[in-house]
């Protein structure tokens, strides 16, 4: 059971969180991150991973350290080694755990800070027959006498009376959400407890709140990316009038008056007066529909914006950028020479082609390049490419041997010219 003194600290609110009402408490987007070499795998509202060089105390004492500054209450429940350590943290009704994992391949700290959110899971609807099992700050489990399946379907039953909306599963677990809380409900036999079914309760705060239709099937939604994926054999029109009617209801409007149509595929953007995006697409085929919803704030998209604009500047740039000038030394005997600034291209005496087209490569070894061996070498033909830094030339040459034999030399991103000239 859970100690007395770390039952009394824990308090809930009333109402499960939406983002915005998480978000007065914290917001691990704006949550400080360590100096030195620090690699972030998620930020989100609700969710903070990275990976810093150091030990699992360290890492863990800067966390803490911030939170406790903050307002924050360590609950007496800590562990930890020179390699991991672990806490849960309550402010406002809200619980924080914060985990951290040393990688002995490369030292690196893994940092894990996940909102649970402010349900009370003593509050949540429970099948019948039900008994107190263990109960630890993020978890609340219980023992029921009737079979999984069972209370599988009594629990799903009390759950829509109470306002929880499915959404999704996994295994034996069970996912149900109200505003922007996700309830975990995992139902599974307990072959330990005398034949009696084990019922848990866990709990996330989510970083947006997305509705989804009842019809979702085969339902997968990633907190990390504030993705949603599924299936669903509904017509696309009436997927897209689901979606307008319960964003409307959260204050979202739609950027066009009707979705758009491409082919297949069915989408619509939406926006908040807080300037998120909510984009829904639904592409139809063999007789069901794939469904992406995904979800971005004001400033994901300013950054998505500012990267686009640098990677566009960036390729200006390189568009711009004078071409690199190779120089090619031709044998005396090159006749007819053609130029252009990728290819240079001339004729030979019958049967002198092969012995210009190596002299034309044995001065580019002598210049530094690499010759990779020859994808064809016959009397007649022959087809040589040569490197140099990140530059590719390619050196063939044709000589039938009844006239006049030609030699080419051509490259990409570069301007050819022939020495001396």
């Amino acid at each position: 059971m859970i100690p007395l003194l770390l039952a009394s600290m824990l308090s809930f609110a009333d109402v499960p969180a939406t983002p915005a009402a998480a978000a007065k408490v914290i917001d691990l987007v704006a949550f400080p991150l360590p100096a030195g070499d620090v690699k972030v795998n998620q930020r989100t509202l609700a969710g903070l991973g990275y990976r810093v060089k150091g030990d699992a105390p360290g890492a863990y004492s800067f966390v803490r350290d911030k939170l406790t500054g903050t307002g924050w209450t360590e609950l007496p429940s800590k562990s930890s080694t020179p390699t991991s350590a672990s806490g849960f943290f309550q402010k406002s009704g809200f619980t924080l755990s914060v985990s951290v994992y040393v990688s002995s391949s490369d030292g690196y700290a893994n940092v894990r800070i996940m909102n649970h959110g402010n349900l009370d899971l003593k509050s949540v609807p429970v099948p019948p027959g039900c008994t107190p099992f263990y109960e630890l700050p993020t978890v609340l489990s219980r023992l029921s006498t009737q079979s999984p399946a069972v209370a599988t379907a009594a629990l799903a039953a009390l759950l829509k009376a109470d306002g929880w909306e499915p959404y999704g599963d996994a295994g034996e677990t069970r996912y149900y959400k109200k505003n922007a809380i996700l309830l975990h409900a995992r139902i599974d036999s307990a072959p330990a407890q005398a034949g009696k079914t084990f019922v848990e309760y866990s709990a996330e705060q989510l970083s947006a709140d997305i509705p989804a239709p009842p019809s979702a099937d085969r339902f997968q939604y990633h907190d990390s990316t504030k993705r949603q994926v599924y299936w669903s054999k509904e017509e696309s029109q009436a997927i897209h009038d689901f979606y307008a009617r319960r964003l409307k209801e959260l204050g979202w409007e739609p950027t066009t008056d009707k979705p758009v149509t491409d082919r297949n595929r069915l989408w619509r953007i939406y926006r908040n007066p807080e300037k998120e995006l909510i984009e829904v697409d639904v592409q139809s085929g063999r007789g069901e529909a794939k469904v992406t919803v995904k979800h971005q704030t004001a400033a994901e998209l300013a950054e998505e914006e500012k990267r686009a604009k640098e990677y566009m500047a960036k390729k200006e740039a390189e568009r711009n950028k004078p071409l690199p000038v190779v120089s090619v030394k031709l044998p005396d005997n090159a006749q007819d020479v053609k130029t252009t600034k990728t290819q240079i291209e001339f004729a030979t005496a019958s049967g002198a082609a092969k012995p210009a087209s190596e002299a034309v490569r044995a001065s580019l070894r002598a210049d530094g390049w690499a010759e990779k061996k020859p994808v064809t070498d016959t009397p007649q033909f022959a087809h040589v490419d040569l490197t140099k830094g990140n530059l590719t030339l390619t050196v063939s040459f044709i000589d039938p041997g009844f006239i006049p034999g030609k030699v080419t030399i051509s490259g990409f991103s570069m301007d050819l010219k022939v020495a001396g000239k």
